[in-house]
């Protein structure tokens, strides 16, 4: 199963368990707010992903750093990637714009743009050149992002029809 398609997996999942949410709060009239978190996804090729997998959520009216973690070897030491290999992308654009840090390869400002389609998630992407030498191998990590529009603050213009006499 390729990077894509277990990205997928998890976007399917997290929209699973908001429907589920949803569903539970009104039928509870709302008077509580319940919070899923996944901790365990069993793929279809066998691999199980364990640990809570989280998103970060902003507004389309705020922006924040996001920083990942430095790179670790097998045994979870610290490791080196490639000097000046490390980049982000994001898979939705319209969602946000991404600017890394100059002091920290590894820290992203996200600035929000369009709110993100019925809370599904957006997904940050950290690469890196884990070979030292000639040859590329290439390591990723993600973070789910999610964009909530914004809090209102007034009404958009008011259109009048035109005038027409009473019955």
């Amino acid at each position: 199963m390729s990077r894509i398609d277990v990205l997928a997996e998890l976007r399917f999942a997290r929209h699973l368990l908001r429907r589920i949410e949803k569903t539970i709060e009104r039928q509870g009239g709302g008077a509580r707010k319940l919070q899923f978190t996944l901790i365990r996804l069993s793929l279809d090729t066998g691999q199980i992903i364990e640990g809570e997998i989280t998103s970060m959520v902003i507004s389309d009216t705020q922006q924040a750093t996001l920083e990942f973690g430095a790179p670790l070897d097998r045994k979870g030491k610290p490791a080196k990637v490639e000097p000046g290999s490390v980049a982000f992308s994001i898979d939705n654009p319209a969602a946000a714009t991404l600017t890394p840090d100059p002091d920290n390869q590894f820290k992203v400002l996200v600035v929000a743009g369009d709110p993100t389609p019925d809370g599904s998630p957006a997904t940050i992407t950290i690469t890196a050149d884990a070979n030292l030498g000639a040859e590329r191998t290439t390591i990723t990590g993600v973070e789910p992002l999610i964009v909530t529009s914004g809090e209102a603050v007034g009404f958009g213009a008011a259109v009048s029809g035109d005038p027409v006499e009473q019955p």
